[in-house]
C-alpha cells in the first residue's frame, strides 16, 4: 500500500461520489474506481457501501481512513518544512475564495502583480467550497466565514457591504412601484441561509421571482442585464457604471484571510498577504459600500 491509494480513499470519503472524488485529486472517475477496487482486491475487504447512491465507509474502511488522515497530516508537514525552506521570490501561491472576489475584484487588479514579481505563478481556486488549507488544498483564502476549527490563521480583513441594485430602466420602474412592484434576481435554495438573502426575504415577502440564481458572476450578469432587482456586493455594484443603486447598506459581513501558519513567513506567500493587504486597504470605501450613492 502506498500514499497515492490512500488519497483515492479520503477522495472518495469525502465526497461520497467518484465524480467529487474526481475532482478532488484531479483523475478522472474510472481511474478512481480503478484503483479503489485494486486496493480492496489488496486488503482483502470492502472499503465502502452504496447507499442511496453514495458512498459510505465500511468499519474497515473508517479504520483505513483513520490511518490515511494521520499519514496526510504527516505528509503536509513534510512538504511545508520544504516550503518554508525556499526563500526565492519564485513558484506557486494557491489562492482561493468565492467567484465574486476572484473573478469580479482580485483578477482586475492583478497586473500589478505581475508586475512586481514576474516569477511568483497565483493559481486563483474561484470555489465556494470551503478548501482545507491544513490539506495544503489551498495556501491562502478569502472567506465571508470564520473557520470555527483547522490548524489556521485568521484575520478580519475587510467588511463587505452588500445593497440592492438595478439597471437604469428597472431603477426607474421602482420609483413608480416600489421595489416589491419590480421583478427580483433571488438567490437559490442552496444560498437562501446567507444575511443578504434573509434580508431580502424578511422585507419584501410578497415580491415576484424572475430568476433563481446561485451567488456570484451569474446574479451580477443577470443585474446587468435587466432581469430584475436583487442584492450584490459593494464592491461589485459599487463598481458597475451600468447598475444604480437602489437601496443603503443592507448587511455588512466580515472577509477573512485565511493561512497556514507555518506557510506565513514563506517570502512568495508574504508577498501575495502584502498585496492583498494593500489593494483592500486601498479600496476600503469600496469594500464598506461608500462609493456610490442610493439613487
Amino acid at each position: 500500500m502506498n500514499w497515492n491509494d490512500l488519497k483515492y480513499v479520503l477522495a472518495v470519503a469525502r465526497s461520497g461520489t467518484l465524480a467529487g472524488a474526481s475532482e478532488m485529486v484531479r483523475a478522472d472517475p474510472t481511474t478512481v474506481s480503478r484503483r479503489l477496487t485494486l486496493l480492496e482486491e489488496e486488503l482483502g475487504a470492502g472499503l465502502f457501501l452504496r447507499v442511496d447512491g453514495r458512498y459510505v465507509a465500511t468499519e474497515m474502511g473508517e479504520n483505513i481512513l483513520a490511518h490515511a488522515e494521520q499519514v496526510e497530516q504527516q505528509t503536509a508537514a513534510i512538504e511545508r518544512a520544504v516550503t518554508d525552506q525556499d526563500l526565492s521570490l519564485s513558484g506557486e501561491v494557491r489562492l482561493t475564495s468565492v467567484a465574486t472576489i476572484v473573478g469580479g475584484y482580485l483578477i482586475p487588479r492583478i497586473e500589478e502583480f505581475r508586475r512586481r514579481y514576474p516569477d511568483i505563478t497565483l493559481e486563483m481556486i474561484a470555489d465556494g467550497n470551503q478548501l482545507n488549507l491544513s490539506r495544503r488544498e489551498a495556501d491562502l483564502a478569502l472567506r465571508m466565514v470564520r473557520p470555527q476549527k483547522g490548524n489556521v490563521l485568521t484575520r478580519r480583513i475587510s467588511t463587505v457591504a452588500c445593497a440592492v441594485y438595478a439597471s437604469p430602466e428597472l431603477a426607474e420602474q421602482s420609483r413608480k412601484v416600489g421595489l416589491e412592484g419590480c421583478p427580483w434576481v433571488d438567490y437559490d435554495d442552496l444560498y437562501a441561509h446567507l444575511p443578504e438573502a434573509q434580508w431580502v426575504i424578511n422585507n419584501y415577502p410578497a415580491r415576484k421571482t424572475a430568476l433563481r440564481l446561485a451567488v456570484g458572476p451569474t446574479m451580477h450578469a443577470a443585474l446587468r442585464e435587466g432581469v430584475g432587482v436583487g442584492v450584490l456586493a459593494c464592491y461589485l455594484g459599487d463598481a458597475d457604471d451600468s447598475l444604480v443603486r437602489l437601496t443603503p447598506t443592507i448587511v455588512r459581513r466580515d472577509l477573512w484571510l485565511l493561512v497556514h501558519p507555518e506557510l506565513r513567513h514563506v517570502p512568495r506567500i508574504s508577498r501575495v498577504i502584502e498585496w492583498l493587504d494593500e489593494i483592500i486597504t486601498e479600496d476600503r470605501k469600496l469594500f464598506e459600500g461608500l462609493i456610490k450613492e442610493v439613487a
